[in-house]
């Protein structure tokens, strides 16, 4: 018997899902599948976008654990985060290059460009922490005019 005859007793059975006895080779199959193409470039490109996004809660977590105080470990790890996250946004049109013929590229660019600058945005968060961002006006006391005197008093006389 051949594997390729169909037996008579098995007509009930049905064929597993997707699976289809007629192909049609053609135009709208190669259109088809090249829109199946783009949609799939389209998730990678996505997919690259939000790749950055899994690491916001563990460099959080970890700027949390390495306290506030100025020590050398902290100042490590707050640098490289820093270096990273603008190595990333300025290397996003290389990152992207794959995806330069696709339509509709421009979203997922923005969207890693997005979180790139939220793990940029902890790192300066961790920067005030630690008390090295000049964010009071004691910081600025040196770009301050010095008042001028206009009275000096000295017991009981008036220059």
């Amino acid at each position: 018997m051949n594997c390729l005859e169909f037996d008579q007793s098995k007509k009930n059975i049905q064929h597993p899902i997707g699976f289809s006895l007629e192909h049609k080779p053609g135009k709208n199959n190669v259109q088809e599948q090249e829109l199946q193409i783009q949609r799939l470039k389209l998730k990678k490109a996505y997919e690259l976008a939000f790749s950055g996004a899994k690491s916001i809660p563990m460099n959080g977590f970890m700027l949390y654990m390495s306290g506030n105080g100025i020590q050398i470990f902290s100042i490590m790890m707050t640098g490289m985060l820093l270096y990273n996250s603008a190595m990333q946004i300025l290397g996003s049109r290389n990152q992207f290059k794959q995806f330069e013929q696709q339509s509709g590229i421009l979203l997922p660019l923005l969207l890693f460009i997005l979180i790139q600058g939220v793990n940029f945005g902890l790192g300066m968060w961790k920067l005030g922490q630690m008390g090295l961002l000049p964010t009071s006006t004691s910081d600025w006391l040196s770009f301050l005019a010095e008042r001028e005197i206009v009275v000096i008093a000295s017991g009981g006389l008036e220059y």
